[in-house]
């Protein structure tokens, strides 16, 4: 009875041993299934991301094909109508320098034909020339002497008489002037000289020379008048009293 006992519990413990075994081979299985999953969808999610990226490298790809397509006929095209401008510009060019070996040979011309006229203008002024130098060949007769030095002396006697009189009217208005500004003021020394200059400026208007000499010497001072003379003068109406 005590060995099968021992056989009972022997195999039981086989039995519970197998069974943890079992379950830890279970439980390892979960585990690397979940690994294996994990890792899947790890890789699945790398694969999308990549897919995206190839997708996105392929439309910049061929969106730079695609603008490089246009800068290169855009740029072509504007090589073809640079191309054209310059050959305008290079014919332009060539007309106008034939324009200008035309302009340079119708000058040529011009300056002949100014060159013949100047000639024949030359000659016809060197006739003149000496037509004139021949016509004047005989000097017409000159003035007398005499009459010369008449002419100038009334010509200096005519100027002398005018300025004579400007310088009169002039001494004349200045006197008025200074007679209208001392009415009844003026002392009798200052109203004497001023009459004494008036009438000699008044008879200098008749003789011209006397006139000239009269101005020129400077008139005495006469002596002092009493002072009775200045108390009989009129009173000068602009003083207050």
């Amino acid at each position: 009875m005590t060995g099968e006992a021992d056989e009972t519990d022997e195999g039981i413990r086989r039995a519970l041993d197998a069974a943890q075994a079992a379950n830890d081979a279970a439980q390892d299985m979960a585990e690397l299934s979940a690994a294996h999953r994990a890792f899947a969808e790890a890789v699945m999610q790398g694969q999308r991301r990549n897919t995206m990226l190839a997708a996105g490298a392929a439309v910049g790809a061929a969106v730079a094909l695609v603008l490089g397509g246009l800068v290169y006929f855009r740029s072509v095209a504007d090589l073809r109508d640079a191309a054209a401008v310059q050959a305008d510009a290079a014919k332009l060019l060539v007309e106008e320098l034939k324009l200008i070996d035309g302009i340079g040979d119708t000058v040529a011309e011009q300056q002949a034909v100014m060159k013949t006229d100047l000639l024949a203008t030359l000659e016809m002024v060197k006739d003149e020339v000496r037509r004139a130098a021949m016509s004047a060949a005989a000097p017409e007769p000159a003035l007398p002497a005499a009459e010369m030095e008449a002419q100038i002396a009334t010509a200096i006697r005519d100027g002398v008489k005018a300025d004579m009189e400007t310088m009169r009217d002039e001494i004349l208005t200045a006197l008025a002037e200074m007679e209208m500004e001392m009415v009844g003021g003026a002392p009798g020394e200052m109203a004497e000289l001023l009459a004494g200059v008036k009438a000699l400026v008044a008879a200098g208007g008749g003789g011209g020379g006397a006139a000239a000499a009269g101005t020129a010497r400077p008139a005495k001072p006469k002596p002092k008048p009493k002072p009775a003379a200045a108390a009989s003068s009129e009173p000068d109406p602009f003083t207050y009293p």
